[in-house]
């Protein structure tokens, strides 16, 4: 998967893009019997946790100069948020921030992954837009929970880029459009 993610980085590098964001992944699990599935990162947690260091590490080092690699929440693991805020206070990584990733089905959000990201709020260089409903996330903008107004005001002193994760682009219009109205600017 490192190497494949090294050819994603030299893509983007070749089409001039300003960053890649990569998700840390979902965690494998094992089916153990009376026990049944249990995730690899709290059957092993060091050996999970040293080694998507050493995964990130190396993407980092082959990033280096040419691209700003980003995380993205999602999924957001105990063992991400043990080993980014090291490599996040080195300047090795960066964070993407999915605003609506930060809410389950029933509106509530996930208040560690909020914390995380306002504790490293400097580090943060994209976020992701789109809504989430009860269904489904990737809604247009103004048709579920995320607090748009609260969120873009805390981003606005920060240098980010922001990107709008609806399809297909008709969506994506009414998205831009409903963000305007959201923050209070012209259509």
């Amino acid at each position: 998967m490192v190497e494949r993610l090294k050819e994603v980085i030299d893509f983007a590098c070749d089409i001039g893009a300003k960053l890649v964001t990569i998700h840390p992944g979902a965690v494998p699990a094992f089916t153990i019997p009376a026990k049944g599935s249990v995730p690899i990162d709290v059957q092993y947690p060091r050996l999970y946790t040293r080694t998507l260091r050493t995964a990130l590490s190396e993407l980092s080092g082959y990033s280096e100069g040419r691209i700003l690699l980003c995380v993205e929440n999602s999924p957001f693991t105990a063992a991400a948020t043990k080993v980014l805020p090291k490599m996040l206070k080195e300047g090795e990584i960066f964070l993407a921030w999915d605003l609506a990733k930060m809410y389950r089905s029933d509106g509530s959000t996930f208040a560690e992954d909020e914390d995380f990201f306002l504790r490293h709020l400097d580090k943060v260089r994209e976020c992701h837009l789109h809504d989430r409903t009860r269904e489904h996330g990737h809604q247009i903008i103004g048709e579920g929970y995320v607090d748009f107004k609260r969120y873009l005001g805390i981003l606005s002193r920060c240098d980010v880029e922001y990107t709008i994760e609806v399809r297909p682009i008709e969506n994506a219009a009414k998205s831009l459009r409903a963000l305007r109205n959201i923050l209070g600017q012209k259509a």
